[in-house]
């Protein structure tokens, strides 16, 4: 009888559910505070255009993220790993644009995406070795 050895990283798969979780949290109140700041301080038609569709883009990304790195990480397939790591790049560049270059920047949003960047930097961080582990596998 052959022994099974699991390669799935459990930091990554403990990351990734807090994850979730604060992406839902987040993503609701980063609509909300989209919502307060539109109506209540003076935007331009097309900067409140572009960047409530930069918001909105960001929540399936995040999502299809974590849902593709928990796959890899379950599966122990190694393409879902390297997709989640390109959607980390783009979540990162969304969140860089929400820190540095949107018009109005209220300080609880400035808290929260920070948080959001901590958790997606540490899952590529994390993501990496995984995938790494499972290439030697074969």
């Amino acid at each position: 009888m052959e022994i099974s050895r699991m390669r799935s990283s459990l930091p990554l798969e403990i990351l990734l559910y807090f994850n979730a979780r604060y992406s839902t949290i987040f993503y609701i109140f980063l609509i909300g505070v989209f919502i307060y700041k539109f109506s209540l301080m003076p935007y331009s038609l097309h900067i409140g255009i572009c960047e409530s569709f930069i918001v909105l883009l960001l929540g399936p990304v995040d999502f299809i993220r974590i849902h593709w790195a928990r796959r890899g990480n379950l599966t122990e397939t190694q393409a879902f790993l390297l997709l989640s790591i390109l959607l980390s790049v783009a979540s990162i560049v969304g969140c860089v644009y929400l820190l540095y270059f949107q018009a109005y920047l209220l300080f609880p949003e400035q808290i929260a995406v920070y948080a959001e960047l901590a958790f997606v930097t540490i899952g590529a961080i994390l993501v990496i070795p995984t995938s790494i582990f499972l290439y030697n596998k074969k």
